[in-house]
């Protein structure tokens, strides 16, 4: 019997029919019901001529808390475009006792404050669309079971840019004693243009770059 918060002898727990016991007291000693565990309970009568029998196991509680936060959020490199983000993650250690349904995913455009992108995501990844090329994103992820959405998980920053577009068709000029190679920067997709390989043709047909010459 449980007396500190169900002590049934009180009257208006007796009159109630009812009591409330805190989950912090039942996953304790003596109990120790783990997250996840069904509460069950007999009852006994007592009147002045004595006790009566025993009643049958009763339950349909069961003892949940909110989800572990997700962990190990990373950006998915192969799915990587000029105007969106690809990441994952994986589920907290522990569910809470209860499934995790669903995840929410909030990011922060370089504003300093997070809002809400998409809820009820069933995967354990994500693409963000419509991002602007050369911003750098945070994203921070919940997950939800029937006690509600965990604490966010660590957030992750991540630079909305991928490789290069293709430039276009060089020209070749000559110049006194010197052919000069020009060509235009093509669309740099967010990540500013560090260098350039230019390929010259050989007599073979095949190309070579020589940084000796025309080092990019």
């Amino acid at each position: 019997m449980e007396l500190s918060d169900c002590d049934a002898s009180e009257t208006i727990i007796r009159d109630a029919h009812s009591c409330s016991v805190q989950v912090s007291i039942l996953i304790n000693e003596p109990f120790s019901l783990t997250w996840g565990s069904s509460v069950v309970a007999k009852v006994v009568a007592y009147n002045l001529y004595g006790d009566s029998l025993i009643s049958e196991s009763g339950n349909g509680a069961v003892i949940i808390t909110y989800a572990d936060a997700p962990v190990n959020l990373k950006e998915t490199i192969s799915a990587r475009t000029a105007s969106s983000i690809s990441f994952s993650w994986t589920s907290g250690f522990n569910n809470g006792g209860s499934s995790v349904t669903d995840y929410r995913v909030s990011y922060d455009g370089a504003t300093g404050i997070y809002s809400e992108l998409a809820s009820g995501v069933t995967t354990t990844h994500y693409t963000a669309t419509g991002l602007t090329a050369g911003k750098t994103y945070k994203f921070k992820v919940q997950a939800q079971n029937g006690f509600g959405f965990s604490e966010y998980s660590e957030e992750v920053a991540i630079l909305c840019a991928t490789s290069p577009e293709k430039p276009n068709t060089p020209s070749t000029t000559v110049v006194t004693d010197y052919v000069v190679f020009n060509w235009d920067a093509p669309v740099d997709n967010g990540s500013p243009i560090t260098s350039y390989h230019v390929f010259i043709r050989k007599a073979d047909l095949s190309f070579i770059e020589d940084p000796t010459v025309c080092d990019g």
